[in-house]
């Protein structure tokens, strides 16, 4: 999330991030925005699991003006098979990667202008042991994505990271600023696709680029 905060700063734009508890984390952010060029930036407690804490965000995005951009970016992985998850945790689970986003997006259409990234994973199109119900918010996120596009005139997008060096995995994988690059390009309609179309992250990494103008190539060819 920094990370991605941290592209949109450098394009000098003005920007609201969000953050779930750590006030103190959220203001070295801000701090770090500003001096990487960001015009204008605002932080705010918000809570995914909590209806208040939604219609209280969408309170303050509506005193900001509206906004051009959404992106949907919080998750909580619960590893563990589902055998070993009670009704308490799978809920917040999927209030947090699931449900959130999608009450959050229903109040905010009206306020947004052009773009909506959802932030999804690899584990939104495969299954995965250990990460039943990470895996079911996230597929749920992609069919929201691709339903939402259908009914809208705004660019809907989801982001698809695969292990990346955050917290959430160990430090290990693509660096965060690289998978920040990404969802800002998306955003900004670099990559040139339709509305509720999935960006995998691996095949926008160096190295990849052209397995992807091959994809393309194959695709005319055979239309």
């Amino acid at each position: 999330g920094a990370q991605i905060a941290y592209k949109f700063a450098q394009n000098h734009d003005r920007l609201m991030i969000t953050y779930h508890s750590n006030k103190e984390a959220a203001e070295k952010i801000q701090e770090e925005c500003l001096r990487q060029g960001a015009s204008e930036i605002d932080i705010l407690e918000l809570d995914l699991t909590s209806d208040d804490s939604i219609e209280d965000a969408v309170k303050r995005v509506e005193g900001f003006g509206g906004i051009d951009i959404l992106i949907n970016n919080a998750g909580t992985l619960l590893p563990g098979d589902l055998s070993s998850k009670n009704f308490e945790q799978i809920a917040a689970a999927m209030r947090t990667n699931l449900e959130g986003p999608i009450k959050l997006t229903s109040k905010l259409l009206p306020h947004i202008r052009l773009v909506i990234v959802n932030i999804g994973s690899t584990l939104s199109k495969i299954g995965k042991r250990g990460r039943t119900v990470y895996c079911a918010g996230k597929w749920g996120l992609r069919g929201f994505t691709k339903a939402l596009a259908k009914e809208s005139s705004l660019n809907i997008y989801q982001v698809n990271p695969g292990l990346t060096a955050t917290k959430m995995g160990d430090y290990e994988g693509v660096l965060p600023e690289k998978v920040g690059e990404i969802v800002f390009n998306a955003a900004i309609g670099q990559y040139g696709i339709k509305s509720g179309d999935d960006i995998d992250v691996i095949n926008y990494l160096p190295g990849h680029a052209w397995k992807r103008m091959l994809k393309k190539i194959f695709r005319r060819a055979s239309l």
